[in-house]
């Protein structure tokens, strides 16, 4: 009987962990902040990220969905965990001719 009481517990702290789990992630804002030409590199130089600047390309926003998908690219998201807020990286305005670029690293095969 404890046993089964026991597993009982369990599956009910388990549910209750996913069911946090799922709503901390739905807590999260996504936001897009634009950056000038100079950010990749200070950024590197800063330890923000990981990779040699060479690991990092600006893409065109219509075309990365489908870079994704190729496995060519990851985009690069910044969080602030303190606002709960993940930040997709663009240079250039929205309404750039061409479409404004989104940093993204380049994966190798």
């Amino acid at each position: 009987m404890l046993e089964i009481a026991g597993l009982a517990v369990s599956g009910v702290n388990l549910a209750l962990n996913l069911f946090k789990t799922a709503r901390d992630a739905q807590a999260w804002q996504e936001k897009d902040i634009q950056v000038d030409d100079e950010w990749l590199k200070l950024a590197i130089e800063a330890g923000v990220l990981p990779a040699p600047e060479c690991g990092y390309e600006w893409l065109n926003e219509h075309h990365v969905p489908s870079a994704e998908l190729r496995g060519r690219c990851s985009p690069v998201i910044a969080h602030n965990d303190v606002q709960r807020i993940r930040y997709r990286l663009f240079l250039g305005q929205p309404a750039s001719i061409g479409g404004r670029l989104m940093l993204v690293m380049t994966i190798r095969p």
